[in-house]
């Protein structure tokens, strides 16, 4: 039996138009161990939350999803049914969304938010017991208990944000998948997120999706990482392949676009650095991974 969580072969996603079909992913493979944290960078457009969508069935009806296979501990997703889908969806994985904090429903409290979330899986439990889950859920992301009394518009940003995490991991879930949950936070708001989603996930002993276009963000959380562009992987591999050993253009560009704190870098010499139109027309086309050291994998480009 594989020592695999969650696992995708020959993932597509298409979505359905007035001028035929756009192809978002192209024939995706992809592995989530236990207790690991898979990092998934590219730029926007490149499929990244069509992809977290489409292994959780969360894509509108224009969308057409195939695989010849998703497995979650070892249980296909495939002939899943919608009912069990979605009691597996919070219960044994989780997930924070772009703009998680908009999610909160401004005339509730934050008190309700995880009432419903417990009640709806769980059913009836003790009122004590209750509010002893939702006091630890807001003290194990750094909230005082208070919050939960508290409505969406009272907390700032990097509050709702937390928040959006504790509820994320208030059915202790296997796998918790992570749709860039820093985007629209201060720089310092992003690292204490990020430091708190970690520790968390740790306390849980759960794996994770982190999902973000920030590479050096990514490498502060991330055991392994998958780099997407036009809707499939040109290079996986652990963040020391990645960072010490990048082989695929793509990855080259998007490392050497970050800036560096040692050295004064003109913002135009960053920008030469991207792919020219070109060379992301040839790249445009899916190409299959080879295996170039132990588990480090890379897309032909030649």
């Amino acid at each position: 039996m594989e020592d695999n969580l969650l696992r995708a072969k020959n993932l597509q996603i298409k979505y359905a138009t007035n001028k035929g079909y756009f192809t978002a992913v192209s024939g995706v493979d992809m592995c989530i161990k236990p207790n690991e944290v898979f990092g998934i960078v590219g730029e926007s457009g490149s499929g990244k939350s069509t992809l977290v969508n489409g292994l959780l069935r969360l894509l509108p009806a224009t969308a057409i999803t195939s695989a010849d296979e998703i497995t979650f501990q070892n249980r296909s997703m495939l002939d899943i049914s919608s009912r069990e889908l979605r009691k597996l969806r919070w219960e044994q994985i989780s997930y924070i969304p772009q703009g998680a904090m908009n999610i909160l429903n401004p005339v509730m409290t934050i008190r309700d938010h995880f009432k419903d979330t417990i009640l709806d899986h769980e059913g009836r439990i003790k009122k004590q017991d209750l509010e002893e889950r939702i006091t630890a859920s807001l003290e194990l992301v750094n909230l005082k208990p208070s919050v939960a009394d508290a409505y969406p518009h009272e907390l700032s940003g990097g509050m709702k944000q937390r928040v959006c995490i504790a509820m994320a991991t208030l059915l202790n879930p296997a796998l918790i998948i992570a749709d860039e949950p820093t985007s629209a936070l201060d720089v310092i708001s992003q690292r204490t997120v990020i430091q708190i989603l970690a520790a968390v996930r740790e306390n849980l002993a759960a794996s994770m999706i982190m999902i973000g276009h920030d590479m050096a963000l990514q490498a502060q959380i991330s055991d392994r990482m998958g780099i997407m562009f036009a809707g499939y992987f040109v290079e996986v591999g652990s963040v020391q392949d990645i960072f010490n050993n990048p082989i695929h253009p793509y990855t080259k560009g998007l490392i050497q676009s970050i800036p560096s704190i040692r050295k004064k870098q003109d913002i135009s010499t960053l920008a030469s650095r991207e792919l020219t139109e070109a060379q992301r027309h040839y790249y445009a086309a899916p190409r299959p991974l080879a295996e170039v050291s132990p588990g480090h994998f890379v897309a032909d480009f030649s």
